[in-house]
């Protein structure tokens, strides 16, 4: 009933979109002229402040770099006009011309010294012969700079950030069918993915990922689990990835990564989209997206986004079934002062993944089927997230800007999960035990707010950069957990039948959990950016951090309490300084060095003496050279970076407690390597975003830490288009590419077969995924300027891998097989 239901629901809902489309089609028609113009007020004089101003008015994001347009001069633009008109008069006689990129941003480009482009033609948009800024013109580059994470809290280029920092544009989500969070992570550098019963995890340079913004907000609760949580993307622009620690802006948190999810905002002019896929397993993908003025001339803008996705998986049972709105609104409330106001609604029903696949009790690979999964038809799961928020934008003149962020995500979640932790004996190929069955309810909220100055001035003549900033962010989490009892026979993973194994049925005597924590942050950072000399840019700033935690936990069998304990964290006073410079090498190079400290709370982690474990604390040190080749249009980098971590925590085996927070014993990790990464446009229409990770991690006695890191990490993923008589076609793909990692340690063997208890001793075990390597292949075909088809087939030798290797008794998961997707986009 529920696959008819959604079925019916996603054709539906296809249909109106293109209805909808029809009727916004006539509506461009009708209407387009009217709706592009405006009032300009640009004054005349630098061109800089300029453009700055046109992009502010417009509403439409503006990219230049800052070498091209320093001490060029514009007549302006004043009075009513079209957003190409007014963008003509500000570029004329300046030598310089513009173009679009699918997501609506504009790249302020110089002219080729000839006047033409490539093959002879005439460069499209150049002021001298016009162009349309509400159509989508040559495919450019828009990752040259960084918007929310690093250095000043503005955009700034990357060859200007004294950290390694990747950008996923939108045209590579598009490209990729990266519709949520595992897949664009897919294909960027340094990360690695893992599945867990809680979702999806990810680590960089050897350290879980545990940081996230959104719109450069105030960094979301690490405990959560929003990375994993934040699967749909449609709501977002682009991906920007800081590898290493964020000293100024994070503050708290793992020296792996920081991710900023870049929303997508209202457009000055009319525009719409709709796309719709069709996959292996009967995936289904329709999103659709409209923008444009609501009226006040211009001055109110808006834009809505929903998405349907009914998703199977190459693996029985499972599914994800999902419904997502979103929508915001900008206002100018005069020529300095935007306010933005918007939000989202998901919700979901679904089957999990489970606890993943089990291993012999050495580790060795079971070779089970690839659609095996130990999951059962009445694992019924909802979730709910709403999300509001509102942004601030006042600029005081050209140089001083305020902003101010907040954002609000609730989160609920009910169903029942069933987890089955048993290795698989390897006389019988049975596993012990039964599956232990809960039903679950979670909940959170979070509010964060982030009140940012940023500016600069003038000293020894050159441009100097000033931040200063307060951030706060806080958490409520609720949990409850109630034991099912389930009946049936031995497990067979070869021959797994789920429907053996009846509904579940509550117990008067079912182990039961009741969790319940609360938490903030608050921050105050600030940050210069000197330029003493050409050429030469040193960065200095620190951030001051407070932290409260304080939680609850109860377990009970039946009516009967078993234990109770609750805890109170508090870190004040904790300063984490950040420094670091540019060297500009020449036009093209520049070299870089930075320093961070790194600082995570333990949260109160007891040892099994019941001491408290300190923070942990330690430094991150990186250096390398940056390149800008093709006018900013293609970046590339090369980086070494070595990290200290002190007091990491891990679980003491030998000391077992009713207490959640014991008991742990410390360590030192440490983790250096080599990073490379090349990101942008090579040619005209040939597109490339390759990188390389060389990562060691070790303990103070040379141990290896996270052995599930691979030590060589290759990922590249490019797309052509081609010429003359194909050039409605473009062609690309990818592969990724891993050395061998592996998980030793010791687990049980062997297990009471009713019980699930160990009544034998804890056995050395060593599960391992040797090299291997993944590829994609894609083409697509313009039918007209505004419809599109594209082919994508991932996997396309069909390699079978683990993308997660765990211990003997679950949490191996396989890779996808083979798999197609041929998706259908329209622009209006």
């Amino acid at each position: 009933m529920m696959r008819t239901t959604w079925g019916k629901t996603l054709a539906l809902y296809g249909f109106g979109m293109l209805m909808l489309g029809g009727t916004a089609a006539a509506q461009v028609t009708s209407g387009a002229a009217a709706a592009q113009v405006r009032s300009f007020d640009i004054a005349k004089g630098d061109l800089k402040r300029a453009l700055d101003d046109y992009s502010r008015q417009a509403g439409v994001q503006v990219i230049y770099r800052i070498e091209d347009v320093r001490g060029a001069t514009t007549a302006g633009a004043n009075g009513a006009l079209d957003a190409t008109a007014a963008l003509n008069a500000i570029l004329a006689k300046t030598g310089l011309s513009f173009s679009r990129d699918s997501s609506g941003a504009i790249a302020i480009v110089k002219n080729p010294p000839s006047g033409a482009g490539p093959g002879g033609k005439s460069t499209p948009s150049s002021p001298d012969h016009g162009g349309d800024v509400g159509q989508t013109l040559n495919t450019i580059n828009v990752t040259a700079k960084a918007e929310g994470l690093a250095a000043m809290r503005v955009p700034t280029e990357l060859r200007e950030i004294p950290q390694s920092v990747s950008v996923i544009s939108q045209e590579l989500l598009q490209q990729q069918n990266a519709t949520d969070l595992t897949k664009a992570f897919a294909w960027a550098t340094g990360v690695t993915a893992w599945e867990t019963e809680a979702g999806t995890g990810f680590s960089v340079r050897g350290f879980e990922v545990s940081s996230l913004h959104i719109d450069g907000g105030a960094s979301l609760s690490q405990r959560s689990g929003l990375l994993s949580s934040y699967r749909e993307l449609s709501e977002f622009d682009h991906i920007e990835v800081l590898r290493g620690a964020d000293a100024l802006f994070g503050g708290i948190g793992e020296p792996s990564a920081t991710v900023n999810l870049v929303r997508k905002q209202p457009l000055a002019q009319t525009a719409a989209s709709l796309t719709a896929s069709v996959g292996s397993w009967e995936n289904y993908h329709v999103a659709a997206d409209a923008s444009g003025p609501l009226g006040f001339d211009g001055a109110l803008r808006g834009r809505v986004v929903g998405v349907v996705d009914d998703q199977n998986y190459f693996y029985d049972t499972a599914y994800r079934r999902l419904m997502k709105l979103y929508a915001v609104a900008d206002y100018d409330l005069g020529q300095s002062t935007k306010l933005t106001l918007g939000g989202s609604i998901e919700q979901s029903d679904y089957i999990p993944g489970g606890s993943g696949l089990p291993r012999y009790a050495n580790g060795a690979d079971a070779k089970l089927p690839r659609s095996t999964a130990l999951i059962f038809p009445w694992m019924q799961n909802t979730s709910t997230k709403p999300e509001v928020f509102a942004q601030l934008e006042h600029r005081f003149n050209e140089d001083w800007k305020l902003n101010a962020n907040l954002t609000q995500i609730k989160q609920s979640q009910d169903g029942i999960t069933a987890s089955v932790r048993s290795a698989i004996n390897p006389v019988t190929n049975l596993m012990s035990g039964t599956p232990t069955v809960n039903r679950n309810h979670a909940s959170s909220t979070q509010q964060t707010i982030e009140v940012t100055l940023t500016g600069s001035f003038e000293w020894r003549d050159r441009k100097q950069d000033f931040a200063v900033g307060l951030d706060h962010s806080g958490s409520n989490n609720l949990g409850r957990s109630r034991g099912l009892n389930v009946t049936g026979p031995a497990l067979n993973p070869f021959a797994f039948d789920p429907n053996a194994y009846p509904v579940p049925t509550p117990s008067a005597f079912a182990v039961n959990v009741d969790s319940e924590s609360e938490g903030e942050r608050y921050g105050a950072y600030t940050s210069l950016r000197l330029r003493p000399w050409d050429g030469l840019a040193l960065i200095v700033g620190g951030r001051e951090n407070y932290i409260r935690s304080e939680s609850g936990f109860s377990l009970s069998v039946g009516p009967i309490p078993l234990s109770a304990n609750s805890s109170k964290y508090t870190d004040t006073g904790v300063i984490t300084p950040y420094a670091g410079f540019t060297y500009d090498l020449n036009r093209e190079y520049s070299i870089y060095a930075s320093y961070a400290d790194v600082f995570s709370s333990n949260i109160g982690s007891i040892r099994a003496d019941g001491s408290i474990i300190s923070p942990m604390t330690g430094s991150n040190l990186e250096a390398g050279i940056k390149a800008a080749w093709n006018e900013g249009r293609l970046n590339g980098s090369l980086a070494l970076f070595k990290i200290k971590q002190d007091n990491y925590i891990t679980l003491d085996f030998d000391h077992t407690s009713t207490n959640a927070l014991c008991c742990y014993l410390t360590g030192v990790r440490r983790s250096k390597g080599v990073e490379t990464e090349f990101s942008g446009l090579l040619t005209k229409g040939w597109l490339l975003s390759a990188g390389y990770t060389f990562d060691l991690n070790r303990n103070e006695a040379g141990i290896a830490l996270s052995t599930i890191t691979p030590k060589h990490l290759i990922k590249l993923w490019t797309n052509y288009q081609l010429h003359g008589d194909w050039a409605n076609w473009s062609i690309g793909g990818g592969f990724t590419a891993q050395s061998s990692n592996y998980l030793s340690g010791f687990a049980c063997s062997p297990y009471d077969p009713v019980s699930g208890q160990c009544v034998g001793s804890r056995q050395p075990y060593r599960s391992v995924q040797g090299f291997y390597t993944v590829a994609t292949l894609r083409a697509e075909y313009r039918i007209n300027p505004h419809w599109s088809a594209s082919l994508n087939i991932e996997n396309l030798f069909d390699r079978i891998y683990y993308q997660s290797i765990a211990s003997p008794v679950g949490g191996s998961w396989y890779g996808s097989p083979r798999n197609v997707m041929l998706k259908i986009n329209g622009s209006l």
